[in-house]
């Protein structure tokens, strides 16, 4: 018997804030690839694909790993920004 995952809860409001990144502009300027990366940062191919993407945000603790692996600060290599409203 297959399972099926309960439907995610819709949100009512959207965040008041931008998250973005400029992890593959840095990357691709360091001449890395993002296997490379994902090897320094313990994290999978994949992982790196889809935060280069915009499609989830990193924890910290990865955000700061990636930072390091540039080479740069964390607010170098991720935005955070207010919405204007």
């Amino acid at each position: 018997m297959k399972r099926e995952l309960a439907p995610k809860p819709k949100r009512e409001k959207e965040a008041p804030y931008l998250f973005k990144n400029r992890i593959r502009e840095i990357r691709e300027s360091k001449g890395m690839l993002r296997t490379e990366l994902s090897s320094k940062v313990n994290v999978s191919y994949q992982t790196i694909f889809r935060l280069e993407r915009e499609e989830f945000s990193p924890s910290l603790l990865l955000a700061h790993d990636i930072a390091d692996a540039l080479d740069r600060s964390i607010d170098q290599v991720f935005i955070f920004e207010k919405k204007e409203e």
